[in-house]
């Protein structure tokens, strides 16, 4: 990580890895005063797509010791949050913004700082000016950070948290509180944003069938999109759970249906994580495995051969994936092999008639 300060900002440049080898660049945006645009890219030579995401930053000089105990815990640093508690620093402190260094852990999806805070006193159910609490927190980043996220949301609720509207309520999994925030009506095309999920697609980022299907039975649409086109089912693919996947489009859900990038279900099990399980159950249910997206016209070969999932390489050969695509720069699987298993990646790529 590289820090500079410029204009009293605290300009981090974040590295986001798929892999050993698979690089992103993580480039921000000063917004207002301590709040920040990060936005995620291949670290390759044209852009891949862009997925922007927004936290607040600390900036120094202002509330000392109070932004540095939330930066610590943004960040995952147990050492530096337990010795600022130990030199006094409240546990409950508040951030420029309103945040508690608990609510940063829990956006950053780490349970060990969370569970020191908890331990220390935190309050597990404080809330911004504008009523987010941790298990919010925790959930607005729950497509980035899959099942830290899950984790963090069980943490919270063991230690009291209490869901404050419906799509919190789904990605926990509170039936009870689902049916409270439901009783006075539900709009059923509710689209959502990325880190502001619709009910339904929170439900399939925390995989919970059972709030899944009582949504569903609500009448709410199984298709419906946030502001980057992605559905629920491209959620739960996302987020590796290879059950909802399965209840998802047992419930008629489309699996092709394609986002901003002209990523489909498909694309999201492979892009961040290489799920192949899932991958597996939407292939053996008709999904489109030669599908490309946006900008750099990749196919899912691709992906997996330059994440280095070689457990995925071969599951994709094994179901007919066309071996000499190109990329829009004219890249093929086996030009775009990276990972510590790039000699077994190429080996069976060339076996199967690769070239570069």
């Amino acid at each position: 990580m590289d820090s500079t300060e410029r204009g009293g900002i605290d300009r981090t440049h974040w590295g986001f890895s798929q892999s050993e080898t698979k690089k992103h660049l993580v480039q921000q945006r000063t917004i207002s005063n301590n709040l920040v645009r990060y936005e995620i890219r291949d670290f390759e030579p044209q852009p891949e797509s862009t997925l922007s995401f927004m936290f607040t930053q600390r900036q120094p000089g202002r509330s000392g010791d109070i932004n540095d105990l939330t930066h610590a815990a943004m960040n995952g640093r147990v050492e530096q949050v337990k010795k600022l508690l130990d030199k006094g620093v409240d546990v409950n402190s508040r951030s420029n913004s309103g945040e508690t260094p608990l609510m940063a852990a829990a956006w950053g999806g780490h349970v060990a700082v969370a569970k020191l805070l908890l331990e220390k006193g935190a309050d597990v159910n404080a809330e911004t000016g504008n009523g987010r609490n941790a298990l919010v927190k925790a959930m607005e980043n729950a497509w980035m950070r899959g099942r830290e996220q899950i984790a963090m949301a069980k943490l919270l609720i063991e230690h009291g948290a209490k869901p404050t509207n419906l799509a919190v309520a789904a990605f926990v999994g509170d039936l009870e509180a689902i049916q409270h925030f439901t009783a006075n009506g539900l709009n059923t095309d509710e689209k959502g944003t990325l880190n502001k999920p619709a009910p339904l697609t929170a439900a399939a980022m925390g995989g919970q069938m059972e709030a899944i299907t009582l949504l569903l039975d609500k009448g709410v649409h199984k298709d419906a999109k946030n502001e980057q086109g992605q559905t629920s089912l491209m959620a739960a693919a996302a987020a590796g759970h290879a059950d909802v996947v399965k209840l998802l489009l047992d419930r008629g859900a489309h699996i092709n249906e394609i986002d901003v990038h002209r990523r489909n279900a498909l694309n999201h099990a492979v892009f961040l994580r290489g799920h192949v399980e899932v991958v597996r159950v939407l292939l053996d249910r008709g999904a489109d495995i030669n599908s490309r997206d946006n900008p750099a016209n990749r196919t899912i070969l691709m992906h997996a051969a330059q994440s280095g999932n070689l457990a995925l390489v071969n599951l994709l050969l094994e179901k007919g994936a066309e071996v000499n695509a190109r990329d829009g720069n004219g890249k093929t699987a086996l030009s775009l092999a990276r990972g510590k298993d790039i000699e077994e990646i190429e080996k069976v790529l060339i076996e199967h008639g690769a070239k570069k």
